[in-house]
């Protein structure tokens, strides 16, 4: 059966790398369903040690079909789909993809936020991104710690942008001086 699992969730991933490179959504549909189906049933999701896999990769895939869609109901759906993540036992040690299954949220959040009225998910987006960073030492992981500089510039200037206030835009500027000095391009 974990075997099973590790391959239906290899499958979702393929399918997910796929379907970005497509420009319909058959793959990333199928990449939801595929992830689903590695879940285990009637949400029992502790009884499977790599439900929060499962789950995370479901968030992406709801996410770049939110994206394609501009649908509120999948963008929110992604982010519970994190959520559930975040609340499986994730081992101690793995702090690295507890950050990654935030940084996912984060990118979700700001793509809800900019389809929705108010600031909440895009204030939730710029918290979710922070808790990230602390999560990842930026020493060994240069590209995730600056592209998660970026979502949290990316959140920042959009608040910043529609409050019309010059300190988030600030603090926007910060973190992408801070991706850019690490090099990203």
């Amino acid at each position: 059966l974990m075997r099973l699992n590790a391959a239906q969730r290899d499958l979702g991933g393929a399918l997910l790398r796929l379907g970005d490179r497509e420009n319909g959504i058959a793959s990333l549909s199928r990449s939801k369903s595929v992830y689903e189906a590695s879940l285990p049933p009637g949400g029992n999701w502790r009884a499977s040690l790599t439900s929060f896999e499962s789950l995370s990769g479901l968030g992406s895939a709801l996410t770049r079909l939110g994206e394609r869609e501009n649908s509120v109901e999948l963008l929110s759906a992604a982010v519970i789909a994190f959520d559930d993540a975040l609340a499986q036992p994730i081992p101690r040690k793995d702090k690295r993809r507890r950050a990654l299954i935030l940084a996912g949220q984060a990118g979700a959040l700001w793509r809800l936020g900019q389809l929705e009225d108010g600031n909440r998910s895009l204030t939730r987006a710029v918290a979710t991104a922070e808790a990230a960073l602390l999560g990842l030492p930026r020493r060994g992981n240069r590209l995730e710690w600056s592209r998660l500089q970026v979502a949290l510039g990316d959140a920042l200037r959009v608040i910043g942008e529609r409050e019309r206030d010059v300190k988030v835009l600030g603090r926007a500027v910060s973190a992408y001086e801070v991706a850019l000095s690490d090099g990203l391009t």
